[in-house]
């Protein structure tokens, strides 16, 4: 009787186990803050960062859909984002303490981008059926402050 229950415990156990295991935090620290996202595991992880000290964090997943964190305070260059906001849109960035703005793009993949104080997150090349897993990811963003 006992090892029956350790049994439907491990069996149930295990889905809760490795969902926790499949995703990893992508972190980017600006001054004295840390943001963190919390995406699927998988992508290959790409950074840039300037003389400046702006930092850009790209995490490309196989099906090329990227999900990415950045300290550049207009946000990435973005075609679609250019035409359907206007070409003084990175200013109304700059301006904007919080701002998301979101589109599709000509062929037919999703894309977001949102402000959010000093920090900027987004994806684009999202398919539709992962649109709502990409939003997931920028859901999960924590800002925690250091001393």
């Amino acid at each position: 009787m006992m090892r029956m229950r350790v049994r439907i415990f491990c069996y149930l156990s295990l889905p809760l186990l490795l969902s926790c295991c499949s995703y990893k935090n992508l972190s980017l620290v600006t001054y004295k803050t840390k943001y963190t996202l919390n995406i699927l595991r998988g992508y290959e992880l790409t950074k840039f960062s300037d003389y400046h000290g702006i930092k850009e964090y790209y995490a490309t997943y196989p099906d090329s859909s990227v999900v990415y964190l950045t300290a550049e305070k207009g946000g990435i260059a973005n075609a679609d984002k250019l035409s359907k906001y206007g070409s003084n849109i990175s200013l109304k960035m700059l301006i904007a303490d919080t701002l998301t703005l979101h589109g599709i793009d000509k062929k037919g993949f999703y894309w977001r981008e949102q402000k959010m104080a000093d920090i900027i997150v987004g994806y684009y090349n999202v398919p539709e059926v992962r649109k709502r897993e990409f939003d997931t990811y920028l859901e999960s963003l924590t800002r925690r402050r250091g001393k």
